[in-house]
């Protein structure tokens, strides 16, 4: 399999950190998309390929014209918004090692890292998942909540949702979506109710036009704008099962959310935050390279030229809290590692202004994990 484009890496696995990774990311569309590309493990040959999550696409051109394949069955599947973590494995000298990673980048690192353990600690299941399924070679998870904003607002705290099995061949993927661990005997696996999985809304098996819009029109008329981006649904997944029984996914977002995927007007700046915030998936800092990087893969670059000032600003934004952080991070300095958040806050307080507490709280919460 050839992949046409790609970013080097020479990382270290956060969870096997005996590993170092000289590898790949791909960059190619479809089921391509942020497939890791090992070389070397440990400067030994080690050549594997893992896909890991495929770009989610409308089931529409930007002209209107559908592009559904002929179905057997959809299954309409709530759409969460955060990050997507994906749990695999890799072999080295004889053995197996199983770690997780962003779609861009080959583990997970820095506040990512730290949420993304403690979600562990409450679904310590997850890592068992590949004894139980040894056959399926990823799984999918979204991490995502109040403590994990992007573009919708959540009114709880830090949590995950399964959201499909992946299963590889030589050139090709296969989804296992949610439903295939309840609900379908004849794919013979038994999912663990222990860990989330997305909500199932609807089977369709006719009229799919139809029942999209009527989801789109739904998800719309509960959206809410707010300052820092919406209060509502992001929207829907559709598990698309084509007449071979092979799997297809589909997003179906609200129709303001979708326009703007398509407008020849600047973007809205609550979506460029939520492309800065995944920029911090894979590096410390949002720059202007990576964020127009990044925005390029879902925006025509003429959009993005078009929204320049409203990017420049998000950019202001995000420096202002990468210094404020850098401050909360050199007060911290001399302090014991092993005092809570509420004993740090009270050592460090007095470098501050009332006015900047909360951002300090924030700032020492993702500090110390």
């Amino acid at each position: 399999m050839t992949f046409k484009n790609t970013r080097k890496f020479l990382e270290r696995d956060p969870f096997n950190p005996g590993n170092e990774l000289d590898c790949e990311i791909s960059m190619d569309k479809g089921h391509k998309y942020g497939a890791l590309i090992i070389h070397k493990i440990n400067g030994e040959p080690a050549p594997q390929t893992i896909y890991g999550t495929p770009k989610l696409k409308y089931p529409f051109n930007q002209s209107g014209n559908w592009k559904f394949p002929s179905a057997y069955r959809i299954f309409s599947y709530r759409k969460y918004d955060g990050t997507n973590i994906f749990m695999y494995r890799y072999k080295y000298n004889g053995h197996i090692y199983t770690t997780f990673k962003v779609r861009l980048f080959p583990f997970l690192r820095g506040v990512i890292l730290d949420k993304w353990k403690l979600c562990l600690v409450q679904y310590i299941n997850i890592p068992t998942l590949f004894q139980e399924y040894p056959f399926l070679t990823g799984f999918a998870f979204e991490m995502y909540g109040k403590d994990h904003h992007h573009l919708i607002e959540y009114d709880h705290k830090l949590d995950i949702k399964f959201l499909f099995a992946l299963e590889q061949t030589e050139d090709d993927i296969q989804i296992h979506p949610p439903s295939n661990f309840s609900i379908d005997p004849a794919a013979g696996l038994s999912y663990s109710s222990k860990i989330p999985s997305a909500e199932l809304l609807n089977v369709y098996d006719c009229d799919y036009i139809f029942n999209y819009q009527l989801e789109q029109q739904e998800w719309e008329k509960n959206l809410i704008v707010t300052e820092k981006g919406f209060k509502g649904e992001e929207g829907s997944v559709w598990y698309l099962q084509d007449k071979d029984y092979k799997w297809h996914l589909f997003k179906c977002k609200p129709t303001s959310i979708e326009k703007i995927h398509w407008a020849s007007y600047p973007l809205d700046v609550n979506i460029i935050r939520a492309t800065a915030n995944n920029v911090l998936e894979v590096f410390d800092k949002v720059d202007h390279k990576s964020l127009c990087a990044l925005l390029l893969e879902e925006f025509p670059k003429q959009q993005i030229e078009l929204s320049e000032r409203r990017i420049q600003k998000v950019l202001d934004e995000f420096d202002q809290r990468f210094t404020f952080k850098r401050r909360v991070e050199l007060a911290m300095k001399d302090l014991d590692h092993d005092l809570s958040v509420t004993d740090i806050l009270r050592q460090i307080s007095h470098r501050f202004n009332k006015q900047e507490m909360s951002g300090v709280y924030q700032a020492v919460k993702d500090l110390v994990g």
